[in-house]
């Protein structure tokens, strides 16, 4: 044996423990699926050392790739647990559970809410088996989250859209879940998502130890198209602000009619606006705040009131609007025509 084999093979001695990963999962007992084990199945579908009874119909209907399976002539001798054919899959337990539970469960509906792993799960199984029902109802589920309209986007920030992917909030769904919308082109999720990212930025930058890893679960494209869009938002807010506050100003403002004293409309809007951190850099990203979100509002006058109102709306319907730009990712028009 050369020296350099003969390390390799103390080093896998070394590293591999009495019996190595293959080793002791063949010698794990099998055990029944506790959550997707019917009793009128007909398949019984084995990932890793787990088996789950399901319906031969359903996956059929569901999938091309098990439906042409299930054409095949079953070859005499094969393994069987109650009757049932046994199909051996190389895939893990968890992500199959996941994909037989949303073909039958009501649960999995896009009413109620998931874990963003779930979501993961879905659409990776889903495009391994061609399954096209439950991706588009896992690519709803996102869109809910992400939406691709300012309506859809306001109707989730009320409440009225509650949350479909419970954790969606979280650093490690965050990541994940763009990671996913790039490896599988569901690009028309990214603008929202990348929003979501840059506002919640610092607390993102100083997570010490994300179960994700970063780097290699989001593209180092996706980072910094987040950190340039975060600085474009940041830039044109601070335009916005010192747009509204030229047109609060006394005389050559475009409220000739404020009902307040002196200027104290345009004093409160700059004090207050130094109060909230407007001009400070660091701050959270605030482009698409609707104005009710906006205490400043409640020191002006009603004239004036009115009239930053019209400001901001339609600010935020052009942030809006140029969100897809300001992260290099093409218009909205792009983005909804791709193929997903």
């Amino acid at each position: 044996m050369e020296p350099s084999q003969e390390r390799l093979e103390k080093r896998r001695r070394e590293d591999s423990g009495p019996i190595d990963g293959s080793e002791a999962e063949h010698s794990a007992p099998i055990t029944r699926s506790t959550t997707v084990w019917y009793k009128d199945g007909n398949i019984v579908i084995q990932a890793g050392r787990v088996q789950f009874r399901f319906y031969k119909g359903i996956l059929a209907r569901s999938s091309t790739p098990f439906s042409d399976l299930f054409e095949l002539p079953q070859p005499a001798g094969e393994p069987e647990v109650e009757d049932c054919p046994v199909l051996v899959i190389h895939d893990q337990p968890e992500d199959i559970e996941v994909m037989l539970q949303s073909l039958v469960d009501d649960s999995y509906d896009t009413r109620f809410p998931v874990s963003y792993k779930t979501v993961y799960s879905t659409i990776r199984m889903a495009h391994k088996y061609d399954m096209p029902t439950l991706r588009s109802k896992a690519i709803a589920r996102l869109t809910m989250e992400f939406p691709d309209t300012l309506e859809g986007w306001d109707a989730r920030a009320k409440g009225g859209g509650y949350a479909r992917i419970g954790d969606v909030e979280t650093t490690d769904a965050l990541f994940a879940l763009i990671s996913l919308a790039h490896r599988y082109e569901i690009r028309r999720i990214l603008p929202a998502a990348y929003y979501k990212c840059c506002s919640k930025m610092p607390e993102l930058l100083k997570a010490a130890e994300p179960t994700v890893d970063i780097e290699k679960c989001v593209p180092f494209s996706a980072l910094e198209s987040c950190f340039k869009g975060r600085e474009i938002l940041l830039e044109s807010h601070v335009e916005a602000n010192y747009s509204i506050l030229e047109g609060l100003a006394r005389p050559q403002g475009n409220v000739p009619d404020c009902m307040s004293r002196s200027d104290s409309c345009y004093t409160s809007w700059r004090n207050h606006g130094h109060e909230e951190g407007l001009w400070k850099s660091g701050r959270e990203v605030k482009g698409l705040d609707m104005w009710e979100q906006w205490p400043l509002v409640l020191h002006l006058c009603e004239t004036c009131r009115h009239y930053t109102e019209e400001c901001l709306t339609h600010s935020r319907e052009r942030t809006w609007e140029n969100l897809p730009q300001y992260f290099d990712l093409g218009t909205w028009d792009d983005l909804k025509n791709r193929n997903y």
